[in-house]
């Protein structure tokens, strides 16, 4: 019997532990290292194992491969945005420069070829003010950049970074997010080191949105790569890391979870912590379908975080396809809210991305997957998601005072349907002469 827990939900897996999405991981992997490879972006929603997949994808490219004529030694660098503030592009591409610093000897020497001395040493008088500045201009970047690189190349195959920026979000809505986007773009499109930079991003369907505010826009040269949700093979896979848990735990898992890989790996984790202190053999499908309910009272802020990102016509459009089973055509959606067709198709797209729905190969039906946010929804989720009114707006959206003329019978109060939303009125008998 495993003696540790096997399921880590609050932290991003290993390659060793990696389940699910390898075929994508090794698409992206192999067009990195062509010469004609792309740069990509991995668009995800919150807790969807985006920080893993770029772990994965390291672990990938570190792998011995029969290079062709022409093809790169790719050397992935990790850089994480989450923790970071910036003032300015500039201050980013500093940012950038002293992370690269950082990590590319360990990255060189862990490489499976062992193709260079180490460490390998950067002893220019000039690259080293780089690395102590605060803020650094394109053009510095790029001169940095292609003196670690001279370094790097080797005459049968030339070295290509491959710089995996996780969750790109600190970067918009900036005074300077057109200018890091249209220089990001020159980098990798007209520099000098278009050859041998790659960028692999990960963020939200907001990067996609916010694009068209920019004159650049950076997704426009990005290989776009939506990740998805696990389904019942990849569910039974992370299932097995356990001793003794019935197939029908699988089933159970994927159909609170929806394939939701945080909510599958809170749910596990729970399940085995269960069966340690209870002796349990053989869980009941049951139980994890109490984890979940518990879920809503531990965890709901993650629930209400996935609300407030997918929006107030995100939930309107999941309302249709929480209401059945079945596929929904992207006809009816589109006829049964009343909001604008590209908004509602942004929607579906966003819902898809955080887990919370489905698409059919054509992307032209839909369906919810997943009972446990679906459970949150129905109780509070779709109305405790609509904003309240702000203060300077609140004498305006005072509810009228409503009279009714019955003719000096007595009133009998009914449901009265307001756009703006529900009625709480005061029955009064008006006398008319």
């Amino acid at each position: 019997m495993t003696k540790r827990n096997p399921f880590r939900y609050l932290q991003s897996v290993s390659p060793s532990d990696f389940v699910g999405r390898w075929p994508l991981v090794e698409s992206i992997a192999q067009d990195l290292i062509l010469e004609n490879g792309d740069s990509h972006a991995i668009i995800a929603g919150q807790r969807y194992g985006k920080t893993s997949i770029l772990s994965a994808l390291s672990h990938q490219l570190y792998q011995p491969a029969v290079l062709e004529a022409a093809d790169c030694l790719a050397l992935p660098l990790y850089i994480d945005f989450k923790a970071c503030a910036f003032n300015s592009a500039e201050a980013v591409f500093a940012f950038i420069f002293q992370r690269i610093h950082r990590q590319f000897n360990t990255v060189v020497r862990q490489h499976p070829l062992a193709l260079w001395p180490t460490p390998l040493r950067l002893g220019a008088r000039w690259f080293e003010k780089l690395l102590t500045a605060s803020e650094l201009s394109m053009h510095d970047f790029e001169d940095g950049l292609g003196y670690i690189m001279d370094q790097l190349d080797k005459p049968h195959a030339p070295a290509r970074l491959v710089l995996m920026l996780d969750d790109i979000g600190k970067s918009f809505d900036q005074p300077w997010t057109d200018e890091l986007y249209s220089q990001a773009r020159a980098l990798i499109c007209s520099s000098e080191l278009q050859t041998r930079i790659r960028l692999v991003l990960t963020g939200s369907q907001r990067f996609l949105e916010q694009q068209a505010a920019y004159s650049a826009p950076l997704c426009d040269v990005l290989k776009l790569n939506y990740m998805e949700a696990f389904d019942l093979d990849s569910i039974a896979q992370l299932v097995a890391r356990a001793d003794n848990f019935s197939p029908e735990t699988s089933e159970a898992v994927l159909r609170q979870s929806g394939g939701h890989p945080f909510l599958a790996q809170y749910l596990l984790y729970n399940l085995w912590e269960q069966r340690e202190v209870k002796g349990l053999y053989n869980p009941e499908a049951a139980m994890v379908d109490r984890l979940a309910l518990g879920f809503l009272h531990q965890r709901v802020f993650e629930l209400e975080g996935w609300a407030n990102a997918v929006g107030t016509v995100g939930l309107s459009v999941y309302k249709v396809l929480s209401d059945t089973s079945d596929w929904v055509t992207e006809e009816q959606i589109i006829a049964s809210v009343n909001e604008p067709a590209p908004e509602i198709k942004r929607s579906l797209l966003g819902l898809c991305g955080h887990g919370l729905a489905m698409h059919d190969e054509d992307w032209m039906r839909y369906r919810y997957v997943g009972e446990l946010f679906r459970t949150w929804f129905n109780k509070c989720g779709y109305m405790k998601i609509i904003p309240a009114a702000p203060p300077e707006l609140s004498p305006i959206l005072t509810p009228p005072s409503i009279n009714i003329n019955t003719g000096g019978g007595s009133y009998i109060a009914g449901y009265v349907t307001t756009q703006g939303g529900g009625f709480i009125g005061r029955d009064q008998v008006a006398a008319y002469p």
